[in-house]
């Protein structure tokens, strides 16, 4: 689900309700406990992602910054790279 936003070059604010789907599922789904920088990140990308484009975020950061730079897709390709090393060292079978 994140891969569909990161890797297209039409992307609207809008579709950014499809990678948080897909990054509430990587936090929940996991047989382990999430860590402090677990925590961070599902923050980070609720802030930077989900708020940057509303008036809650501060217009300044939002227009010199986030918009320029595209910064709407760093937390959601950043929790993507965690998922696929995740994914390659971690064991996913529930040992009972």
């Amino acid at each position: 689900m994140m891969f569909i936003i990161l890797f297209s070059t039409g992307s609207e604010s809008s579709g950014y309700i499809t990678p948080f789907i897909g990054i509430v599922i990587w936090y929940t789904a996991a047989p382990w406990q999430r860590t402090r920088w677990d925590i961070f990140l599902l923050v980070f990308a609720f802030i930077l992602s989900s708020m940057s484009p509303s008036d809650l975020f501060p217009a300044y950061l939002r227009k010199e910054f986030v918009q320029p730079y595209a910064l709407k897709a760093l937390p959601v390709t950043v929790i993507w790279l965690k998922l696929c090393y995740e994914m390659i060292t971690r064991d996913y079978s529930r040992t009972v």
